[in-house]
């Protein structure tokens, strides 16, 4: 996605799996979660990266909505 925006090698970097989360969003300057499943709960790396008051991009699915406004980072 990255390259087909044009965006420079390497300014942006996806990051999966079980590594300290803690550690990568102190030094992200966004949060993108791209799943489109239909979530039980609300997404714990979502919970994570408000806590360090980061933006987020998310999908507008139903668990999501309920606690993040169009244009916010901030749970209703």
């Amino acid at each position: 996605m990255a390259h087909s925006l044009k965006y420079p090698r390497g300014i942006i970097e996806h990051i999966a799996g079980d590594l300290n989360a803690d550690s990568i969003l102190g030094t992200a300057d966004v949060v993108v979660y791209g799943s489109f499943l239909e979530e039980h709960s609300f997404p714990e790396i979502l919970i994570k990266a408000m806590s360090f008051e980061k933006p987020i991009i998310a999908p507008d699915v139903p668990m999501i909505r309920k606690y993040v406004s169009l244009h916010s980072n901030l749970l209703r």
